[in-house]
């Protein structure tokens, strides 16, 4: 059995101990002062200190998919002739048009007071997916939501795709 397979099943049986047993929440920790998750050996490997690059194994919750991008990697997206980015190939192979640019204050106040008969509801990550990924974020990046079928959102860093992430799929 390979080490990853071995912390999940630790990890799996831990919650479900935990949930047997229960838990006091009272004194439960904001999400936002939580550190950092550390990914599994394996999953994710660091071009610098700060930018992941590869798929995000496991997934946290409140996503179906997330990966992080080298600045050389322009296999996740499509350009216009002007160059800039106009659709995002999601990992199904769909090429997705990009929808709505997103402050950072907006994106995180939709997630955080979600509107329930928004139509933008189905591009929004969980909160746990998305303190993972705002981890790495910089005050340049700009969020995207994209689709029509596989919807999510991207962060395009200096023109390039940094990250893609998918919140619903259709068949």
């Amino acid at each position: 059995m390979s080490l990853q397979k071995r912390l999940q099943l630790i990890v799996g049986l831990t919650v479900v101990a935990l949930m047997l047993v229960g838990c006091d929440t009272s004194a439960a920790t904001p999400i936002s002062s939580m550190a950092r998750p550390i990914p599994l050996p394996g999953t994710l490997r660091f071009t610098s200190s700060s930018a992941p690059v590869g798929k995000v194994e496991p997934m946290p919750e409140g996503c179906l998919y997330m990966e992080f991008f080298s600045p050389s990697d322009d296999s996740a997206y499509e350009h216009d002739q002007s160059g800039r980015i106009n659709a995002i190939i999601t990992p199904t192979g769909r090429i997705e048009p990009l929808q709505k640019p997103w402050t950072l204050k907006d994106f995180e106040e939709a997630i955080y007071n979600p509107d329930e008969s928004s139509p933008d509801r189905r591009y929004l990550p969980g909160i746990v997916a998305w303190e993972y990924l705002k981890t790495y974020l910089e005050p340049a990046d700009q969020i995207w939501t994209f689709g029509v079928l596989d919807t999510g959102f991207v962060i395009i860093r200096e023109d390039k795709v940094f990250s893609v992430v998918v919140t619903d799929h259709s068949f």
